[in-house]
């Protein structure tokens, strides 16, 4: 998943351009985006319209951001969104794996009472110095997990800590600590959101890094970020075909070792995992077939 693109649920005029960009997560969003009182109530409703109307031409995973569960709302909106057409949850403020674990037992007992055939997956945001301390335990507090996304903005506010421009550095403690936890559990990483959503040259070196960290995708706030996000985390064709040139090279058993040359650098067995990986995400986005 390289783009998780966020829309304020309350306004369903953004519905449409937000679902023509084609992330690959949208996150219709219940929570920090949405007035309190009624605007949550009309959010939710907006987004079972939406489903109603257009859910099979959707191409995206849909996400609702519900809100926490301090607020008094989230066991309702758990409810609501039981029996439609949603993917998963992001769920906000997951201090520890038993955030994660309530959660995940209001949703069976919405999904038994219903009997709803479809298991909805969660998404914890990781925007706490308790999460962040607590991270490898909330990547495995239930099999619904299906990754973790970095919430800096509050992060930093919990920390007292001042950003720099692309937001490296100051969190990467954080990130890389969600990084270790996703990857130990086998569920993806996501990273955080950059908030001067018309920097698009600014955005683009933070999606550099993103891929050059290791984390699948990125939160989006703005349509037009998911095109760069989705472009900067597919391989391009060179790197597939120098991944390409390093399987062949690994397929070589004439001599004997493990250790092959390619590109005039040595491969072994962690090279090679490294090109599987670039081999199926380039083949999956692209469409392409091994050559």
């Amino acid at each position: 998943m390289r783009s998780v693109l966020f829309v304020p649920a309350h306004r369903y005029d953004y519905f449409a351009k937000a679902i023509a960009t084609a992330p690959d997560i949208i996150v219709f969003d219940l929570e920090d985006s949405v007035p309190a009182g009624q605007s949550k109530i009309d959010a939710r409703e907006n987004i079972a319209r939406l489903l109603e109307e257009t859910g099979a031409d959707i191409r995206s995973k849909v996400y609702v951001r519900i809100n926490d569960i301090d607020s008094n709302l989230m066991f309702d909106e758990l409810e609501f969104f039981v029996g439609t057409a949603v993917d998963g949850f992001m769920v906000p403020k997951s201090y520890r794996a038993e955030d994660v674990e309530t959660v995940a037992k209001m949703l069976t007992t919405f999904e038994r009472r219903k009997s709803c055939e479809r298991r909805y997956a969660l998404m914890p945001l990781i925007e706490t110095a308790d999460a962040v301390v607590n991270v490898h335990e909330i990547a495995r507090a239930s099999d619904r997990v299906s990754g973790l996304a970095l919430g800096s903005e509050d992060l930093l506010a919990a920390l007292g800590a001042v950003a720099s421009p692309h937001y490296y550095n100051v969190i990467d403690h954080a990130r890389f600590s969600m990084l270790l936890a996703c990857r130990a559990a086998g569920i993806i990483a996501i990273d955080t959101v950059y908030i001067a959503v018309h920097d698009y040259d600014g955005f683009k070196i933070v999606v550099t890094k993103t891929k050059e960290y290791g984390l699948d995708g990125v939160l989006c706030l703005n349509p037009r970020q998911v095109q760069i996000a989705n472009d900067t985390l597919t391989p391009s064709d060179e790197e597939y075909a120098s991944a390409l040139a390093i399987l062949r090279a690994g397929e070589d058993k004439s001599d004997g070792t493990p250790v092959k040359m390619a590109d005039k650098k040595f491969i072994g067995p962690p090279i090679i995992l490294q090109a599987k990986r670039v081999v199926e995400k380039y083949q999956r986005y692209r469409g392409q077939k091994n050559g």
